[in-house]
């Protein structure tokens, strides 16, 4: 049985944000080089300054299904090899996104809403119907009927409105984000909830497929959070966990959209991502979650099904513009981005397989956009600096690195091209997985890092108002800037087909200001095999296997 840990204050939304932030940063050790040179590279740039290059075919993003199969087959146990193990499935301990165990939520809870990959638009699912009113300040969610929670309770507006209290209560994940323009949750009727907002926000549907749209169970809740139970709507249940083997959950015979195909649901965690190719191509696991560049191009040349999909702010050299830090003079900070080349970052951790780009919204996201990102300049790299050593700054810059091989490529790529311009740099390594988060995300104790965010194209603002905005309990950067945070403010008001022009604002601010060095955006392939059908990708790269089947 789950249990949650024991509850700390709204601190914790900092913790909960590192799962994300931090993905970057451990799929550095999960994708070791093979036959790389750490001090090889390439030269900088492609000659226009920008440090962009095309990316390659083989990591186009997108829905590649499975062929043929025929009409589905019932049956089996589908083995999935996932990215984050989660050792609670209660959805304010678990942040709901595909790298940290989000998958393993869905499968249990199901959510109100689904993001469609195909179209790119959120659906309803538990809920028949989402619609906001004149301002954005009230949501008004429509439930369908006869939809029951697994041990026969119905999933009604009381349910929904205990749920999401519990969610906001114990201050999930995403309760820092809603927090303060959260006015309240409203029964109006008993297929009906209102969700009432401060403030407009125009995609707030986004957070229904997230941690507040995972509906508990009020027999979940019932004896508090100390001794939650994992009863959902969900088309699988809790059949077994074995902490660090594997996670089983048996399908849902009285699921609303009709019982999964498959008998069983098993989750493992076999740590790198060359292991779970291994076991996909010997077909010892069915699907898995994957980041490294060089392997999802290598199965995709080879024809491999799946979702490919990639990730703005995915790799970044994060600067700490916190008091006393280096990067608190706007001068060094640009300095330090003018110096880095971000091709020469692919070459040498990534044996180039990536798009570098110093752009926040890459040539692959659909809010690209036609402003020139900051260039590779090392002579003006070098001025700024010089300047600012003129008014006392030693010159000293410190890079916090894991100790993983790739890590210690990024972190030589990186030292290398700082080191061109006049900076002293010294790499202080962690070994601790645990003691590196605590410093770098807790303590935000560094001057720089290499790492990453998720902002994903279906809604930028979540990701810019968590690690962005000044003003975020999340900021673990020590960057606030009263412009920059008017304009991720008016994001969230802005609607969805005029959210161009405000975003290409935050482009031109970000390039300006330079809060972090952008690399690129990263890749995440979640793969199947090639007698696998049915799997759907939704919000945060979670994976929904409700429809999964798997061919004899």
């Amino acid at each position: 049985m789950f249990r949650s840990p024991a509850r700390r204050g709204f601190g914790r939304a900092r913790t909960a944000v590192v799962a994300t932030t931090l993905a970057v940063v451990l799929t550095l050790g999960a994708c070791a080089q093979r036959g790389s040179d750490p001090d090889g590279g390439s030269d900088p740039g492609d000659g226009n300054g920008t440090g962009t290059a095309g990316l390659d075919p083989a990591l186009e993003p997108g829905l590649y299904p499975t062929e043929g199969g025929g009409e589905p087959v019932a049956g089996g146990t589908l083995t999935y090899a996932a990215q984050g193990e989660a050792r609670s499935l209660d959805p304010t301990v678990t942040i709901a996104a595909g790298s940290t165990g989000g998958s393993q939520l869905l499968a249990v809870y199901d959510q109100l809403v689904r993001f469609d990959v195909e179209s790119g638009e959120f659906v309803p699912q538990l809920a028949e119907s989402v619609e906001p009113n004149d301002d954005y300040t009230q949501w008004t969610v429509t439930l369908r009927e006869n939809v029951n929670f697994s041990d026969g309770t119905p999933l009604d507006a009381d349910a929904v409105v205990g749920s999401v209290e519990y969610f906001f209560e114990n201050r999930g994940y995403d309760s820092a984000l809603i927090g303060p323009i959260w006015e309240g949750i409203t029964k109006v009727d008993d297929r009906t909830v209102r969700f009432d907002l401060s403030a407009p926000w125009t995609t707030f549907s986004t957070m229904l497929a997230r941690g507040p749209g995972l509906i508990v169970a009020p027999a979940a809740i019932a004896n508090g959070p100390e001794n939650f139970t994992p009863i959902g709507a969900g088309p699988f249940v809790l059949e077994s966990y074995s902490p660090q083997e594997e996670l089983v959950l048996a399908a849902n015979p009285d699921y609303w959209a009709g019982a999964p195909h498959i008998d069983k649901l098993r989750v493992i965690w076999l740590g790198a991502d060359e292991t779970k190719v291994d076991a996909l191509k010997q077909g010892n696991v069915h699907a898995a979650y994957l980041r490294s560049g060089p392997l999802t191009k290598e199965m995709r040349q080879d024809g491999q099904p799946g979702y490919l999909g990639t990730t703005n702010f995915g790799h970044m050299v994060k600067m700490n513009s916190g008091e006393g830090r280096p990067a608190n003079d706007p001068r060094v900070r640009r300095a330090m981005a003018l110096a880095v080349d971000p091709q020469v970052f692919w070459d040498r951790t990534y044996e180039g397989a990536g798009l570098a780009s110093k752009s926040v919204f890459s040539e692959v996201s659909i809010w690209d956009n036609d402003i020139e990102p900051i260039p590779t300049d090392p002579e003006e790299a070098t001025r700024l600096l010089e300047e600012a050593k003129a008014d006392g700054f030693d010159g000293r810059v410190e890079i916090l690195a894991t100790q993983s091989p790739s890590a210690r490529d990024a972190s030589l790529a990186v030292t290398a091209m700082l080191e061109a311009v006049g900076f002293e740099v010294t790499t202080t390594t962690i070994n601790s997985t645990a003691d590196y988060i605590q410093r770098a995300y807790i303590e935000a104790d560094y001057d720089i890092t290499i790492g990453g965010d998720s902002m994903l194209d279906e809604d930028p603002y979540v990701s810019l108002a968590f690690t962005v905005h000044g003003k975020s309990v999340s900021n673990a950067i020590g960057y606030d800037d009263e412009e920059m945070n008017g304009l991720i403010d008016e994001l969230r008001g802005t609607p969805p087909a005029d959210r161009q022009e405000v975003l290409d604002r935050i482009e031109e601010r970000f390039q300006e200001e330079t809060p972090n060095i952008l690399l690129g955006p990263s890749t995440t392939f979640m793969a199947w095999g090639k007698n696998v059908h049915g799997v759907r990708p939704s919000h945060e790269h979670q994976l929904d296997f409700s429809q999964a089947w798997i061919e004899n």
